[in-house]
């Protein structure tokens, strides 16, 4: 099964709640990802009024996509995040500052160093739930979660799409990992470049990726359906 840096944040902030608080970003991939290439995924959170006390995020990544290179700093970080257990493919980071940080809409709290592996064809689809955002004394900002973070895209100038139905990662071939990018396109956890999104669009009812377009791949791809992008 395809793991792709799947984030869990743990955030404390302080005070009552703004429209937008609680949200957390990550920032785009570069564009035109290359085998070899170093690249950094900047994490982000809008505290509202509040200010940031402490967060927890773990990471979760595809070993065959990217390797993990390490975590640094970020403009707005209480410290530095600290990494606890980090394995072949996740990462436990956490902060805390009793004073705090902020308040900000989009609070630098850290940066994920990353080596690709694989370059366009192979969009990691960075993803992300977020589970708790609160002030040091507990009182919950944006709800309970666990809450979709705003997901970066990968923008590949010249993208080519293969033209191949149900190949929704673009890498030529329609296999259930296909599956996977369409379910997670169609929960907003995953964003499918424009150029790519008719090659996943593959349920009679089209304009939209769905999840009826996710069961139809998978159906697909062990022969129990044929699928059509026409």
């Amino acid at each position: 099964m395809q793991r792709l840096f799947v984030l869990s944040l743990l955030l404390f902030a302080s005070s009552p709640c703004s429209a937008a608080a609680g949200d957390v970003t990550l920032t785009a991939i570069p564009a035109a990802l290359t085998p070899g290439m170093a690249f950094a995924v900047e994490v982000r959170i809008d505290s509202g009024a509040q200010l940031l006390g402490s967060y927890q995020f773990e990471v979760f990544w595809d070993p065959a996509k990217v390797t993990y290179v390490g975590i640094g700093c970020g403009a707005s970080a209480m410290g530095c995040p600290i990494a606890i257990n980090p394995m072949a493919a996740s990462v436990v980071f956490n902060d805390i500052d009793t004073i705090g940080v902020g308040p900000g809409a989009a609070l630098h709290v850290a940066t994920i160093n990353f080596m690709a592996a694989i370059g366009c064809a192979g969009d990691p689809g960075i993803i992300g739930s977020v589970l708790i955002v609160s002030e040091p004394s507990g009182v919950l900002i944006g709800g309970l979660g666990p809450r979709p973070m705003i997901p970066p895209v990968l923008s590949c100038p010249g993208i080519t799409p293969t033209g191949l139905c149900g190949d929704c990662d673009n890498n030529g071939d329609t296999n259930i990992l296909d599956a996977l990018v369409a379910a997670r396109a169609a929960t907003g956890l995953a964003v499918i470049d424009p150029l790519l999104a008719g090659q996943c669009d593959v349920s009679p009812i089209r304009g939209d990726i769905t999840t009826l377009d996710a069961l139809l791949i998978a159906q697909f791809v062990v022969g129990l359906v044929v699928i059509s992008c026409v």
